[in-house]
């Protein structure tokens, strides 16, 4: 008895039960084994309390039955339980009343505990939840999250927190924040202490704050505003709210951005802010009325309509202070906004109004991007944007479309994919040159290709593009001057075509005045010539010579013509001729001069093959072209290949053909497989003069010849040609619907006649030959050399001439003037005009005059007979008729 205050001789002796408090005796006077707790009193008030132990162990030599007893003081633990369950009432207590949610756990997350609250919170009562799962309400979304936080709590007896979703006894989930802590009891158990707090108004707002501050949906986009209202009506548990936006133009008007009404989103509306407190609001002034409202504005047809009974309302306003819209609360109740409401709805309000001022800027600018996009593909340029490598990064829609291309199909790929592979150098070199450049820059003309392989012609610039940041980029803008050029070209051939023109007008001009001269004097030559065989009957070897003395001045006649011809001078009557038939008398006649190296194939299977024109000009023509041919494949021989077509010359004309008219062309098609021409040799093959021939083996008129002979017919001559690979010739001529006429019998006998015959030319050998010529046929000739001698003759005696003959080209009166005097003076006198070449008489004048016929010069025996006796013997001759 140590823990008592009593000495060893106070106790020994004693009874027990004396040492006990009342009320605790009778413990000791039981039999048997017990253990129960005594208190022991000491010096009033004082007592100590044992824990006793005892058992009976027979009699004591006194007769007594024996005690063995053992005693611990726990009055310090008894007085420590009693602290504890002091402690634990107030606990208790305190859990009962607290606004947060109490539970305590085992290891496996059932409850052991459960605070009252959450019969009012969550609906569940203690008995419902005591000994079920704390992890069977948690939403299924977060539970494995909160159940890993729990089990890593209780590993590490430490403590966490946790945000989740807790389903409510009517099956809605809360948001509730959690704090636990681990513990484990005195027989080694582990607990958990939970406490959870409601969360659900503040995670509404920061659901709201969220959505509006990081953007749960992109600023910009059609729903941002709605979703922003809704996240608006949401956290504050309003049935309405609406933003609006003033409207520039008419200050008392608004449009609604967004307007959530009850549960579901209104159509965008102009309304009419007078008289309602939209107007205060836009005015710049916030309104805060929790009730009544519908008696403040009885004006407002809104406010009546939706039976607004509270309303809160803040302007948006933009950087620069200016009310741009407003943003408002409705409730058809009350409504008191707490203070934190209030301030959500300013937020909200600034936000809003940044972003309204953010998408009209955004308008504008896009307004002024479509402007220019618009500008951008419709223009008529092609436009690329390239970086510095060439790679394109933008293409307008028009040069697409002109390229043959979708846009996407060109973006990443490189600018020199579209040029002509000829034109890459040109075009790189330009293109280098504009990206070390800043300046604007302009690239030499080029050709691109499209995608169909279509060639264009560009004319293209480079500007580099200021940018704030990034890489630099460069503009390339493109004009189509394809139409251009072919403008270009087609008026440069025509200027080619003109300055041709005029060169063999000018050789023929030159060429027409020695014309006359050298006429009259190979028509003496041939004419005396002809005369002196006819007295030579007898002396062969005189004969002979007269002979190459003809064939000489025969040539000579010739080559005047040829210059006549290639000039445009020559006057020669033009019918109707088959040039199918032209052609095959052509190639009869050069068949046997070809080598046998040389094979000739034809296609003349055309149904109408006639041409008005020369017969013999047109075997010039086809005989000149073939002869060049020939020449050209003599060495190595090759093919020849003749082809008649017809060809339909459009109003605006066709390249190359000089100055063809629209309408319906033979075309004449002479290809050889010879050597070629040069292109440089090309441009010049038709200037009189021009061979390609070595010296002295051409005269370089043949091509100039046929050019002249295929233009006085109207029609237009093109070469193509390439070194190695041959000559092409293509000829057009006019083309007729007609059948050409047969061929007269050939008369090759001077026919005589009689008649009186006035013979007047300035050249006195010429009326010499003609006098001493017309006289050995028979006829009765005066001869004049002066056309006025003549006229005044002619008007003395006008009945005693049957024909006159006169030259064209005289020094003091023309054949023409002459004609007129003497028709004058007698209408039915038949005239006979020669001429080489004239300026002022043609064919039509000269049927409109009355004149019978013409004589070619230089003129021979032949011709001049066979012209007398057709007017002499026929009478009157409808038309002209034309004798070479």
């Amino acid at each position: 008895m140590r823990s008592s205050e009593k000495t060893d001789e106070e106790i020994f002796g004693t009874q027990p039960h004396a040492l006990f408090v009342e009320g605790d005796d009778h413990v000791m006077q039981s039999a048997g084994t017990q253990t129960f707790e005594v208190e022991v009193q000491e010096q009033h008030p004082v007592s100590r309390t044992f824990l006793v132990t005892k058992d009976s162990f027979g009699s004591l030599p006194d007769g007594q039955n024996g005690v063995l007893g053992f005693a611990r003081d726990i009055t310090f633990r008894k007085a420590a339980e009693l602290i504890i369950q002091e402690r634990e009432k107030r606990f208790r207590a305190i859990m009962e009343n607290a606004y947060d949610l109490i539970t305590e756990t085992d290891a496996e997350g059932r409850f052991l505990y459960v605070s009252p609250n959450f019969k009012e919170s969550l609906g569940y009562s203690s008995q419902d939840l005591l000994g079920t799962s704390v992890f069977a309400p948690v939403h299924p979304e977060d539970r494995d999250r909160v159940v890993g936080e729990f089990c890593q709590g209780m590993k590490t007896h430490g403590s966490g927190r946790s945000v989740y979703r807790y389903r409510h006894q009517n099956g809605e989930y809360h948001w509730f924040e959690s704090t636990g802590r681990a513990f484990q009891t005195a027989l080694g158990e582990l607990r958990a202490v939970v406490i959870s707090r409601d969360i659900t108004q503040r995670k509404q707002w920061e659901d709201a704050l969220e959505a509006i501050v990081k953007g749960n949906v992109i600023p910009g986009s059609p729903d941002f505003f709605e979703v922003l209202v809704g996240e608006l009506a949401k956290a504050l548990q309003v049935p309405m709210v609406f933003l609006s936006e003033r409207i520039e133009a008419n200050a008392s008007k608004a449009r609604t951005l967004a307007f959530w009404n009850h549960d579901h989103f209104e159509p965008s509306t102009v309304y009419d802010c007078l008289g309602g407190p939209c107007e205060l609001v836009l005015g710049g002034t916030s309104v805060d009325q929790p009730s009544g409202v519908q008696q403040l504005f009885p004006g407002s047809e809104a406010i009546q309509t939706l039976r607004v009974e509270a309303y809160y309302g803040t302007p948006l306003f933009n950087s620069k202070n200016e009310v741009v819209g407003n943003l408002a609360l409705l409730d058809t109740n009350p409504h008191v906004l707490s203070s934190q409401g209030q301030n959500l709805l300013k937020i909200f309000a600034a936000r809003a109004g940044a972003e309204l001022e953010r998408k009209r800027a955004q308008e504008e600018v896009q307004n002024s991007q479509d402007k220019y996009r618009e500008l951008y593909d419709q223009t008529p340029l092609i436009y690329f944007t390239v970086n510095s490598q060439g790679i394109i990064l933008s293409v307008n829609q028009y040069g697409a479309q002109v390229l043959g291309y979708r846009v996407e199909e060109l973006l990443g790929t490189s600018a020199f994919s579209v040029v002509y592979e000829e034109d890459r150098g040109l075009f790189q070199s330009g293109l280098e040159k504009g990206l070390r450049e800043s300046t604007k820059g302009i690239l030499p003309d080029f050709r691109k290709v499209k995608k169909d392989g279509t060639i264009i012609w560009v004319k293209e610039t480079i500007q580099a593009i200021e940018k704030q940041s990034g890489p630099r980029v460069w503009l390339l803008s493109c004009e189509d001057i394809t139409e251009r050029k072919r403008t270009e070209e087609a008026l440069l051939l025509s200027e080619m075509q003109l300055r041709h023109t005029q060169k063999m007008e000018a050789i023929g001009t030159l060429a027409g005045g020695i014309a006359h001269d050298f006429n009259n004097i190979l028509g003496a030559i041939l004419g005396y010539s002809e005369l002196a065989m006819a007295y030579a009957t007898q002396d062969e070897r005189l004969k002979s010579y007269l002979n190459e003395v003809v064939a000489a001045g025969n040539r000579a006649r010739d080559l005047v013509k040829q210059i006549l011809a290639f000039s445009r001078r020559s006057e020669k009557d033009k019918e109707a001729v088959d040039l199918r038939l032209v052609i095959r008398d052509v190639l009869k006649m050069v068949r046997a001069s070809f080598p046998s190296s040389i094979e000739i194939r034809t296609s003349l299977d055309l149904e109408s093959t006639v041409i008005y024109g020369d017969r013999t000009q047109m075997q010039q023509v086809i005989m000149n072209l073939c002869a060049n041919a020939e020449y050209a494949m003599r060495e190595e021989g090759g093919l020849l290949e003749i082809a008649l077509g017809q060809e339909c010359i459009p109003e605006e004309g066709m390249p190359g053909l000089g100055l063809c008219k629209a309408g319906s062309y033979l075309q004449v098609v002479i290809r050889d497989s010879g050597k070629g021409i040069p292109l440089e040799m090309v441009e010049r093959i038709f200037e009189p003069f021009f061979t390609t021939k070595p010296a002295g083996e051409g005269t370089g008129l043949g091509l100039a010849v046929v050019h002249g002979i295929v233009h006085n017919h109207g029609g237009g001559i093109a070469v193509s040609s390439c070194p190695g690979e041959g000559t092409t010739f293509t000829v057009l001529l006019p083309r007729l619907d007609v059948i050409a006429p047969e061929k007269p019998e050939e008369v090759t006998a001077w026919p005589t006649g009689s008649g009186r015959v006035l013979f007047v030319d300035d050249e006195e050998m010429l009326t010499r030959w003609g006098t001493q010529f017309l006289s050995h046929l028979g006829y009765a000739v005066v001869a004049r050399v002066n056309p006025y001698e003549a006229l005044d003759l002619f008007r003395a005696h006008p009945s005693d001439f049957d024909v006159v003959v006169t030259d064209q080209t005289m020094p003091t009166m023309s054949g023409e003037a002459l004609s007129r005097a003497l028709l004058g003076i007698r209408a039915d006198i038949p005239i006979l005009l020669c001429t080489g070449f004239s300026h002022t008489m043609t064919q039509e004048k000269a049927k409109q005059l009355g004149i019978r016929a013409f004589l070619m010069k230089p003129v021979n025996g032949l011709s001049l007979a066979l012209a007398l006796r057709d007017i002499l013997g026929e009478g009157t001759t409808p038309d002209p008729t034309v004798h070479s």
